[in-house]
């Protein structure tokens, strides 16, 4: 899943290019169901990153402002192996006996808000109001002097009925994680 940049030129191109190079490089290189690594997950990135580089300039001029978010959830033998740069995010959702939901992992969004909750600047409720929110940290951008890292996580817990739902941060704007937990539950018929 990736999400264009929205205050960027062209970042729906930028969203496209990462989401094919991504998918071409894993379903070319990888068995459906085999193996999947963490260093495997890392060459799908740079082949996206490189995709991006290859962009041809006079075909678009504004590339150098474009950029992306993007998380990327692989499927294998061993359990799943989740990446993501920017404020898209996976959630691990498992439905619980009595009907309900409970989220086990959720990705941390690279942005302004998350990082002065994590130095004690901001509570998490001044970060849903502020005028910063959407200030992102880390994206895919074309010609970057530094790479930003892609957070990798490798998860082998994953049991029948599991959800995993990825989503952009435009998903989440009216959602808390319990709506989230809601709408994986049960309780809706």
């Amino acid at each position: 899943l990736c999400d264009g940049m929205g205050g960027h030129e062209a970042g729906e191109v930028a969203s496209g290019k990462v989401c094919e190079a991504m998918s071409q490089y894993i379903l070319g290189n990888y068995e459906p169901e085999g193996s999947f690594s963490e260093s495997d997950m890392q060459r799908a990135v740079d082949a996206a990153f490189d995709a991006l580089d290859g962009l041809e300039a006079d075909d678009l001029p504004q590339k150098r402002k474009m950029g992306t978010t993007m998380t990327c959830l692989k499927l294998h033998d061993k359990g799943c192996t989740i990446a993501h740069i920017g404020d898209s995010r996976v959630y691990h959702i498992r439905p619980k006996e009595d009907g309900s939901a409970e989220i086990l992992f959720v990705t941390r969004d690279h942005s302004l808000v998350n990082d002065l909750i994590a130095i004690g600047e901001l509570t998490e409720e001044e970060a849903k109001h502020s005028k910063q929110k959407n200030v992102i940290t880390r994206a895919m951008q074309p010609n970057m002097e530094r790479r930003p890292q892609a957070d990798i996580y490798e998860n082998a817990d994953i049991k029948a009925g599991d959800y995993f739902y990825l989503c952009s941060d435009g998903m989440l704007e009216n959602m808390d994680d319990g709506n989230i937990c809601y709408q994986f539950s049960d309780k809706i018929s």
